[in-house]
């Protein structure tokens, strides 16, 4: 079984994500900030489907970005929000799978 999204309107909202890979998350355009998501970090989503206009790799302009907002800890008691990439045509460049 794929844990890659396939039908982005059927992402259901407040759930969790588990970052698979370290990455940085993107911002609504696409582009990538300076936010950075350690792998096996938790990722709780926050119900917002954009699309990419950037020209940014790997979310070329159209992609698909989901809002998410990495789960304050101990080391890192405040809260940081972005957007991950979700992709089922390039299953590799998508760095979160969804936890529940």
């Amino acid at each position: 079984m794929s844990s890659v999204t396939a039908q982005y309107s059927q992402v259901q909202p407040f759930k969790r994500w588990i970052a698979t890979a370290d990455f940085f998350l993107y911002d609504k355009t696409g582009a990538v900030t300076s936010v950075q998501a350690l792998s096996g970090v938790v990722l709780t989503d926050m119900g917002k489907t954009q699309f990419a206009t950037a020209p940014a790799a790997p979310a070329t302009a159209g992609a698909v970005l989901r809002k998410v907002a990495i789960l304050p800890f101990p080391a890192s008691p405040s809260v940081k929000v972005g957007y991950i990439y979700l992709s089922d045509a390039v299953p590799t460049a998508q760095k979160a799978t969804l936890l529940n």
